[in-house]
């Protein structure tokens, strides 16, 4: 059982359980790091994405439309789930 206290995700004895920023925090890091923005982007969605045998990651027929539209600044501008515009 995983807990989050102050945005740190911890075991009920404090141990460390992992990371718990938003992907697309990573995404942001890995390009300031210096990392093409198109790779980071691959790295955050087709790649998992195929290691799990799941139909995300890509835009090409037969994938869901799952997707999110980014602002120059990488802030959300719209979130696409199955084709259709959320938010």
């Amino acid at each position: 059982e995983v807990f989050m206290r102050d945005g740190i995700a911890a075991l009920k004895d404090g141990t460390l359980a992992g990371g718990s920023q938003p992907l697309l925090y990573g995404v942001k890091k890995a390009v300031e790091f210096g990392i093409d923005f198109y790779e980071a982007v691959k790295m955050a969605t087709e790649t998992p994405a195929r290691s799990l045998g799941l139909n995300k990651g890509r835009i090409e027929p037969g994938f869901d439309a799952d997707l999110l539209i980014l602002e120059s600044d990488m802030t959300v501008c719209k979130t696409v789930i199955g084709g259709r515009v959320i938010q």
